[in-house]
């Protein structure tokens, strides 16, 4: 399920949030990461005094009990809660609205209240299995490539050196690189500065 939001917000100082109960009795949940998938504790430490325990989140974060779960992806919306109520919920934050910040003193941040027209895209996905077993669930994936759309096209370089060796016979499907097994994700591909390779991560 795709989900796109157009929010006019007008209020102040304020969090706005998609909650999704999960009913998965769980004591971890997992989030995208750079070039990870973390594992944090549902319930923080003892010693955490805020109400709120807020995470930071990539691509999207997973709550599983190993036979199902809830995955849930977006699109540049880096905040997430599981929510202490019995349900392990999860909250995705939409807009978090501030007018100040600063831990040694106030400082305005009058845009930061996100005033006017905002959006917001996420995508809910429900799965069997657990989302750390790539080879059987496959939410991961699902979501990077909801997070990360694929998009092509061919372009002529108005500045080509040799124009005469631009040809417009390309084939219809062709493959830069092949990444065995499946579930391994490509972040990166770029000319190589020295020598006629190619660095792949």
């Amino acid at each position: 399920l795709q989900v796109k939001l157009e929010i006019d917000n007008h209020a102040q100082d304020h969090r706005l949030r998609a909650l999704f109960p999960t009913g998965i009795e769980a004591d971890f949940c997992y989030a995208d990461s750079q070039f990870d998938i973390v594992r944090r504790r549902v319930r923080p430490s003892r010693v955490w005094q805020n109400p709120s325990n807020p995470q930071p989140q990539q691509a999207f974060v997973d709550i599983s009990d190993g036979e199902k779960g809830l995955c849930i992806a977006n699109r540049g919306l880096p905040s997430y809660e599981i929510l202490r109520d019995g349900s392990n919920t999860i909250a995705l934050t939409l807009l978090r609205c501030v007018g100040e910040i600063g831990d040694w003193g106030k400082f305005p941040t009058p845009d930061a209240q996100c005033a006017g027209t905002n959006y917001a895209e996420y995508a809910v996905i429900p799965h069997a299995g657990h989302i750390m077993d790539p080879e059987n669930c496959h939410a991961a994936r699902t979501a990077w490539e909801y997070a990360n759309p694929a998009w092509a096209t061919q372009v002529r370089h108005f500045r080509h050196p040799h124009p005469e060796r631009w040809s417009r016979k390309l084939p219809a499907t062709a493959r830069l690189v092949s990444v065995e097994p499946g579930w391994l994700a490509l972040s990166a591909v770029k000319l190589a500065e020295i020598g006629g390779g190619v660095i792949v991560r």
